[in-house]
C-alpha cells in the first residue's frame, strides 16, 4: 500500500469523520466504523486501535494537538 499525500497537512481538526486521513507524529491513520463503533487504523504497521461506541469518543480518546487532515490516495497493488 502506498500513500500520496496531496496536501500540506495544515488543516487543523476538530472532530473526527469516517474515512478521515490523519497525519499524526509522521504517521498516517484512516478513521473507520465497524458494526456501528469506530476505531483509528495506523495506514503504517495495519494497527487497529481500540473501538469506540461514538466518533466524539475517539476523538476525546486519541486527538493530539498536532493532528493534521490529510487528502491523499491510498492505491492497493495486486500481486
Amino acid at each position: 500500500m502506498k500513500i500520496n499525500d496531496h496536501s500540506g497537512g495544515s488543516e487543523e481538526l476538530r472532530e473526527y469523520e469516517v474515512g478521515d486521513l490523519i497525519k499524526s507524529e509522521g504517521a498516517i491513520y484512516l478513521v473507520v466504523e465497524h458494526a456501528g463503533e469506530y476505531a483509528i487504523v495506523d495506514l503504517g504497521d495495519n494497527s487497529v486501535s481500540s473501538l469506540f461506541g461514538s466518533l466524539r469518543e475517539l476523538y476525546s480518546t486519541w486527538h493530539a494537538t498536532d493532528d493534521r487532515l490529510v487528502r491523499g490516495e491510498v492505491l492497493v497493488k495486486r500481486v
